[in-house]
């Protein structure tokens, strides 16, 4: 077993979770037996749609091959905002909460693209991690012409800042907020389109408002 030490992947989490991979002393055994190791497997939300494309594209394979929907009204796209917001901060709540109170480090695997819309994390030692993000991105390989799911970032952060950062989202400006909303009920107004529901308020103003509810 020891021989074939070489010919193994390198496994990130098992810097995270235990000794390296060619490492076989009797305490490293013991420690993966002992030691928790979890795992989820999540996909993101899409926004648009794929049956639309796909149902296309099977009514003649052959002469759809090349079909490129990239341009088309509903072309599927991720949603990595819901999927932060939705997926990843209650996994990190619930589950990542109690590892976290077992005193247990943890990792995420996390596509590149996804972890960009991220907000920014207070990054840490190694040493003093208790939280790792693992940042994968498809590179190619130009021998083999294909790509390789690739670990291209790996980024040590503490588990409560963490999770304060992705689950505090920034108001903004209340202005701006209600200045936007007014140009939706505008256009509302202006063109008749819309739910078919006439809105009671011209304006979005508070003075405007309370006239209005009066």
């Amino acid at each position: 077993m020891k021989d074939d030490a070489q010919n193994l992947p390198k496994q990130p989490l098992a810097e995270v979770f235990g000794y390296p991979v060619d490492n076989f002393s009797p305490q490293a055994e013991r420690y993966r037996r002992l030691k928790l190791c979890p795992f989820h497997n999540q996909a993101v939300y899409i926004s648009g749609t794929i049956s639309t494309p796909f149902n296309h594209y099977i009514s003649d394979p052959v002469k759809n091959a090349s079909f490129d929907w990239r341009k088309h009204e509903n072309y599927p796209r991720p949603d990595y905002l819901s999927s932060s917001r939705k997926r990843l901060a209650p996994q990190l709540i619930y589950k990542g909460g109690i590892l976290h109170a077992w005193r247990k480090k943890m990792a995420v695997a996390v596509d590149s693209q996804f972890f960009a819309t991220l907000p920014a994390m207070e990054v840490v030692d190694r040493d003093d991690a208790e939280l790792v993000w693992l940042v994968y991105d498809l590179k190619l390989d130009p021998v083999e012409n294909r790509r390789r799911l690739t670990l291209t970032r790996t980024v040590y952060t503490r588990f409560l800042p963490a999770l304060d950062r992705l689950t505090k989202s920034e108001p903004g400006d209340i202005g701006e907020f209600i200045y936007l909303l007014q140009a939706k009920l505008d256009e509302v107004l202006a063109t008749g389109t819309g739910t078919g529901l006439t809105p009671d308020a011209r304006s979005l103003r508070d003075n405007d408002l309370e006239d209005s509810i009066e």
